[in-house]
């Protein structure tokens, strides 16, 4: 039976792809790329270029690689199972959930985490200036070096107004989901992408044939640059698709439904995934609006839902994204159950 050597793959910490090919040199390697921030482009082709060297060496490279990255266009030149890791991490991690929503609660949550991202601090004041704060269990954790962030990101709060609101919860997001209506998700950015349809579905689409599948990832950045130099630049840096955590699953999987501080079009990406984003349920729509715009729209949104009363069909639709989110969670460990048998 092959050895089988199961690897994080982090591309920063080898200085060349050579020496990663060496470092895990196993007959079998189970390569498990995690976190949406990892393949740039540039990392991309370092990460291909590993796969090809192992695969000269007659190894048997396996990927176990996050959904984010299931582009058509991306051959990693391996067998390749796709992993919804933020879905599997949560369900992994919950050994208690919220199981009824219940719209007779009078408050909401709202956890910020670190005050030095821009939706952190701006919403956590709107929401204070909005008098919505006053029903929130929410997380404020001010550090004296996160002063200067504060400074910049919200210049018209004095930083001592987040250092007198600074708190965390002592509860489980559980207990904390049983006594609220509704979550405020800050998630981790906040970017102005232009909507995936925009971008990627119109520009990308017009490459055809076997422009998509590309084992030499730098051919293919080259091609793009000529023809579409915008999207190169788009596409070369980061893949832009929404930035997606833990956070905005903890209200899926505990039965709450959800507004989110994050990326631009981030319920376009939600949707996608099959969830409801409760849009027609929305005193205005935020998604695709710019930053400061869309942190008022945010807030305008909570306070309204905070007197929203008992509706069916955002019942429904709780339990419409409670099912996704377990489809998409059991679909993920069927194919790493595939692959342990035929490991077997």
């Amino acid at each position: 039976m092959h050895t089988k050597l199961k690897v994080d793959v982090i591309i920063d910490d080898y200085d060349c792809p050579e020496e990663f090919a060496d470092t895990h040199s196993d007959s079998t390697v189970l390569m498990y790329v995690m976190f949406d921030k990892l393949l740039d482009g540039y990392r991309l082709n370092f990460f291909l270029e590993c796969i090809r060297i192992m695969k000269r060496r007659n190894q048997t490279p396996i990927l176990f690689v996050h959904t984010y990255y299931e582009y058509k266009h991306i051959d990693f030149g391996c067998q390749t199972i796709y992993v919804n890791w933020p879905v599997k991490c949560v369900y992994d991690k919950t050994t208690d959930q919220n199981t009824q929503w219940n719209p007779a609660n009078s408050k909401f949550i709202f956890l910020t985490g670190d005050i030095n991202k821009v939706q952190s601090c701006k919403l956590l004041y709107k929401l204070h200036e909005a008098g919505a704060l006053n029903h929130a269990i929410y997380s404020c954790d001010y550090k004296p070096e996160h002063e200067s962030d504060v400074r910049e990101l919200a210049p018209e709060v004095d930083p001592t107004w987040f250092a007198e609101m600074s708190q965390s919860p002592d509860m489980s997001y559980t207990e904390m989901a049983k006594q609220c209506k509704f979550a405020v998700v800050s998630e981790s950015t906040f970017n102005d992408y232009d909507p995936i349809q925009e971008k990627w579905h119109t520009e990308f689409d017009k490459l055809s044939g076997t422009d998509w599948v590309r084992s030499d990832f730098a051919t293919f950045l080259q091609q793009i640059e000529t023809e579409f130099p915008d999207t190169h630049k788009y596409f070369k840096t980061e893949f832009h698709r929404p930035h997606i955590t833990e956070k905005t699953l903890m209200p899926i999987i505990n039965k709450l439904p959800f507004i989110i501080a994050g990326d631009r079009s981030i319920l376009l990406s939600l949707q996608e995934q099959g969830y409801v984003t409760y849009d027609q349920f929305l005193k205005r729509p935020y998604d695709l609006e710019k930053k400061w715009k869309r942190i008022l729209a945010i807030t305008d949104c909570a306070s309204h839902w905070l007197e929203l009363a008992h509706n069916k069909e955002i019942e429904q639709a709780i339990e419409h994204n409670y099912q996704n989110f377990m489809r998409i969670r059991d679909e993920s460990e069927a194919r790493i159950m595939t692959v342990r048998q035929q490991l077997m």
